[in-house]
């Protein structure tokens, strides 16, 4: 699968993005469900898939598994920047 795709299914979900968003610092399983109101099981599972996807790294922190963005400043472009209105895209006349 080519690797934009990949990258947009991941980040189709609205939580899984909303997660992803809150990762800059990095956060553990327990801490991300808390932080947004899911199972542990489920924080895990959109925390797995984004680390498939190469959004994520993680690690051990004693007990907890912590997980964090992986620095790539491409991903923050992706996520950050605001959608264009047809007026202002390629081709756009100007004034």
């Amino acid at each position: 699968m080519d690797a934009l795709l990949r990258l947009a299914k991941v980040l189709a979900s609205p939580t899984r993005l909303a997660i992803f968003r809150s990762l800059r610092e990095g956060a553990s399983v327990t801490g991300t469900a808390t932080r947004f109101g899911l199972a542990p099981s489920t924080a895990s599972k959109h925390l797995e898939a984004l680390r498939r996807a190469g959004l994520v790294g993680d690690r051990w922190r004693g007990r907890e598994h912590i997980f964090e963005w992986r620095g790539d400043r491409r991903v923050g472009i992706v996520v950050y920047k605001p959608a264009m209105s047809p007026s202002e895209g390629e081709g756009a006349e100007t004034p």
